[in-house]
């Protein structure tokens, strides 16, 4: 959970953000996620809460260790304008693992 505000006292920007990821994990490193992050705007009243489902994979190679995922995200819930109601998130992570 993360609060952003700004500092030069106009109350601009008040918005709360939870992240509430969920991941089940399947043998040989395959896992299910969801990773959205909710979104209230706290000065205008405004929100959106997206649920993700995306798979993934851990790979070990050598001393190297990656992981592949691929998740849509839907919005299920909002209020205000400027909200996404579809995003796909995908990415590769790399770790290095030393000796």
């Amino acid at each position: 959970m993360t609060w952003q505000t700004d500092v030069n006292g106009d109350d601009a920007v008040n918005t709360a953000i939870a992240q509430p990821p969920l991941f089940f994990q399947k043998l040989k490193g395959a896992y299910l996620r969801s990773s959205g992050a909710w979104v209230f705007g706290l000065e205008n009243d405004s929100y959106y809460v997206p649920v993700g489902f995306g798979i993934g994979k851990v790979v070990k190679s050598g001393r190297s260790v990656f992981n592949i995922f691929f998740e849509s995200q839907f919005t299920i819930l909002h209020d205000g304008q400027g909200y996404p109601a579809f995003q796909i998130l995908a990415g590769p992570n790399l770790q290095l693992l030393s000796k």
